[in-house]
């Protein structure tokens, strides 16, 4: 088995950080070393098993993220209501699951999905329906079908999604069914940025957003400091129109088929200043820092940066432990309050673990004591911090004298 290695350690990674002046080589450096790295197989796997995770008995209508190009995605026709008037009915057949169009980004990344889908439906035939049609939702029973999934590799600002949702919403039949509570929405990503996570989640039909990965941006990066370097980095070398990507969002990212069109330009984009880091698919040597990813080395090199102030006080302590221990450790220190729905997303992004993680760790901690039905720590979980974090508060040592004077008689007023 080939050794693990950071990004900024392969061969391709020095030869792209080489073209920046030497005093800019070390932010260069850090950049791609933020990077988080999917490939094939921990997408696949991530997908697969969010699908098999969800939380209902029915039916599931299975969907790929795409463009839809006319404002509603069913055909819908007029049917008499016997007095005198007509409504609208959902009929024909489903768009096709994936439609190449001339020019577009991460070529390839949908029909990847579709077969992924294609895969779920082999898997568990009698639960996923790939693509269906509308009468396929009329069917009653454990026929029927009350939930609609898109499935994607990666969700940046969550416009294509939004705009593929509002497809399904003007859709009269799917309103009506949404309305008297027989359909809702799931979304299923591999990895998503939190902003887009927050974006989909606006939207009219309520959809619930469920990925593995978080994905860290140069808009919310912390310490900002770093950050700033970064992005004036990319819009020193970048072209000059959305530098950190659409809509900059600046998505650190890549995937072995390619980088999504919201990471920074410099990374992708051949109109850059200087040669483009990884213009298509990921080459043989960049292959192996994905493997860095695959076996959990990444995630904790995150979650250790992500907590450099507080691993400041308490670094000894969390490295003489096991990597595993050191998670728990973390995960126990960022609890504050009740557990609240989608917590475990502003967790991930906080320790640079995946949801999955963080969703284990939570019941790693219960069945442990370290934390109450409600999410609250318990004073077991508080001793478990403490012994590891030295004391900041010590009581102050007042000077006194050794020898003290006590005067034998009192004085004449």
């Amino acid at each position: 088995m080939v050794a693990a290695v950071a990004l900024s350690q392969t061969a391709s990674a020095i030869a792209w950080i080489k073209q920046f002046p030497f005093s800019q080589q070390q932010v260069a450096d850090q950049l791609l070393d933020q990077i988080l790295l999917l490939d094939d197989n921990t997408v696949s796997n991530s997908i697969l098993a969010l699908l098999d995770g969800l939380d209902t008995e029915d039916r599931v209508a299975l969907y790929a993220e795409r463009e839809v190009a006319r404002r509603e995605i069913f055909t819908s026709e007029l049917i008499p209501k016997g007095n005198g008037l007509f409504r609208r009915r959902a009929t024909g057949k489903a768009p096709p699951a994936v439609l190449p169009e001339r020019g577009a980004h991460r070529v390839g990344s949908e029909g990847y999905i579709a077969f992924l889908i294609s895969q779920a439906v082999k898997w568990k035939r009698k639960r996923f329906v790939n693509n269906p049609k509308p009468d396929q939702f009329r069917k009653v029973g454990k026929r029927g079908i009350h939930t609609i999934a898109i499935v994607t590799d990666f969700i940046g600002t969550g416009a294509r999604i939004r705009r593929q949702l509002d497809a399904f919403w003007n859709v009269p039949s799917i309103t009506s069914w949404h309305s008297m509570g027989l359909l809702r929405f799931k979304i299923i990503a591999a990895a998503a940025t939190q902003p887009g996570i927050e974006f989909i989640e606006k939207h009219s039909c309520n959809p619930e957003v469920k990925t593995a990965y978080v994905v860290p941006t140069l808009l919310e990066h912390k310490p900002f400091s770093q950050a700033v370097l970064w992005r004036a980095l990319a819009e020193s070398y970048g072209p000059t129109a959305e530098p950190l990507g659409f809509q900059d969002l600046g998505a650190l990212v890549a995937f072995r088929y390619g980088m999504p069109n919201n990471t920074p330009k410099i990374l992708w984009d051949s109109s850059s200043r200087i040669r483009p880091f990884m213009p298509g698919p990921a080459s043989a040597d960049i292959l192996i820092a994905f493997s860095e990813e695959v076996g959990g080395f990444g995630s904790l090199r995150r979650a250790f940066r992500a907590l450099t102030l507080w691993l400041k006080d308490v670094l000894p302590g969390v490295l003489g432990s096991s990597p595993e221990r050191a998670k728990k450790i973390l995960f126990l220190n960022l609890l504050k309050g009740r557990w609240q729905q989608g917590r475990e997303i502003h967790l991930a992004k906080s320790m640079g673990l995946t949801v999955p993680e963080i969703i284990r760790l939570r019941e790693e901690a219960k069945n442990n004591g370290w934390i109450g039905v409600d999410g609250r720590l318990t004073d077991s979980g508080r001793n478990l911090i403490k012994a590891i974090r030295p004391d900041r508060w010590t009581k102050p040592v007042v000077k006194t004298n050794p020898l003290p004077y006590y005067p034998r008689g009192l004085r004449i007023p």
